[in-house]
């Protein structure tokens, strides 16, 4: 099953996916090393706590992306897009977003149609990554193209955080 397919559960009045049902990220002096959790990366999560377990997802999402993340990642790998440096299904706060310019803290989703069942839950999940500074955009799938990408990204390269 894709990230896109999941299931939708009710979450606080919120619908999401069984796969981030969960918008309240574990609080890092409640992680333990014995807990599921580790330090990744320090050079990619800035040194934050991870669940393996999202770990784990995030890596089995790159290994089998839907049709439109794997459009989207052709049009982005590689700096192909303004010479930026985007990562695919990055673990952020506890969110799995589909890609991330960590110069430009730039949080990039794609929307299919789930995503129609659950807007209410999106626009929570896009309020707590911008408290923690990042700037998110979402694209609906069916205006996926370079010129659409290049509308959408350019103006928040030259604008204030």
């Amino acid at each position: 099953m894709s990230k896109k397919q999941g299931t939708v559960v009710e979450n606080d009045g919120m619908k999401g996916s069984i796969f981030d049902a969960d918008l309240t990220p574990p609080a890092s002096d409640s992680i333990d090393g014995d807990g599921g959790v580790r330090v990744a990366n320090p050079r990619v999560t800035g040194g934050a706590m991870v669940v393996q377990e999202k770990l784990a997802m995030a890596r089995a999402f790159r290994q089998g992306p839907t049709r439109h993340e794997a459009l989207v990642w052709e049009l982005l790998r590689s700096r192909r897009l303004f010479g930026l440096k985007f990562r695919r299904q990055q673990v952020i706060r506890g969110f799995i977003v589909d890609f991330y310019c960590a110069e430009h803290r730039l949080v990039l989703e794609l929307d299919g149609a789930v995503h129609d069942d659950q807007v209410a839950y999106d626009r929570a999940r896009d309020a707590i990554l911008a408290r923690a500074g990042l700037r998110v955009v979402r694209l609906r799938n069916h205006d996926l193209n370079l010129d659409r990408l290049k509308t959408l990204v350019a103006p928040l390269l030259h604008s204030p955080e």
